[in-house]
């Protein structure tokens, strides 16, 4: 990581976009004090991350990528174990994003399927109710039609502002759905972060066409970073 600074507004949902391997994931690790940064500071709901961990990822609901539980274990027994490690555990709130996503209450998580596993994740990190969601990459490898379903499920949850959303994903559509904000990560370095609306009004697409198809065309990147390339066998499209 190098030269990072971000900004996530309270409240917002921030959508931190990047590749694999652009550093997403270390980012995150070294909010929740996870994992300590060589140089700088990272502070989260006000707390520095080298000085009270402890205190940030107790007000922090936290969907990793991968999630590991104890799969000889039910729905409902994961929920009652998790429950006992945060005070503000909310028991009517699980309860109703278990019915809401038809999860069973009796079911071995290790005969769940990915998506159901990331909803159960999903309903262990907003049950204590925490002021800071944090999701890193929660679709990745599920297939198109789980990964609408849980997009969906994510549109309904967190834009209810009760809470701040860092949600950090390599899909540009799950994060033009749903977040306000959005940081453009790539090889460690953050390129750009901006309110949504305002990257969408500096991003213009022209497409030309052409009635006896595409002319053969030989270009090389200008540096106004415009490119020309061939959308379908009729048409071309000039984007930037």
């Amino acid at each position: 990581m190098n030269e990072i600074e971000l900004r996530v507004p309270y409240g917002s949902v921030y959508g931190f976009l990047g590749r694999n391997g652009a550093g997403k994931t270390t980012t995150i690790l070294m909010l929740l004090g996870l994992l300590r940064p060589t140089s700088g500071c990272a502070t989260a709901l006000g707390y520095s991350s080298k000085i009270d961990p402890v205190k940030i990822r107790a007000d922090v609901g936290y969907v990793p990528e991968k999630q590991i539980m104890y799969d000889w274990m039910t729905v409902s027994e994961i929920l009652w174990f998790t429950s006992k490690f945060y005070k503000t555990w909310n028991k009517k709130l699980a309860d109703e994003l278990v019915e809401r996503f038809g999860l069973d209450p009796k079911r071995k998580i290790k005969h769940l399927s990915r998506g159901m596993v990331a909803e159960l994740s999903l309903i262990i990190a907003l049950a204590p109710e925490p002021r800071l969601l944090i999701l890193d990459d929660p679709t990745s490898g599920m297939d198109p039609v789980v990964r609408r379903e849980f997009m969906e499920h994510i549109v309904d949850l967190v834009r209810d502002g009760k809470r701040t959303v860092f949600f950090s994903s390599h899909i540009l559509a799950d994060i033009e759905r749903v977040a306000d904000w959005v940081g453009i990560l790539k090889d460690g370095r953050l390129l750009i972060q901006d309110r949504l609306e305002t990257l969408k009004l500096r991003t213009r697409k022209v497409v030309a066409k052409f009635e006896a198809g595409p002319p053969k065309l030989t270009c090389r990147m200008p540096a106004n970073g415009f490119h020309l390339s061939k959308k379908m066998p009729r048409e071309s499209g000039l984007c930037g």
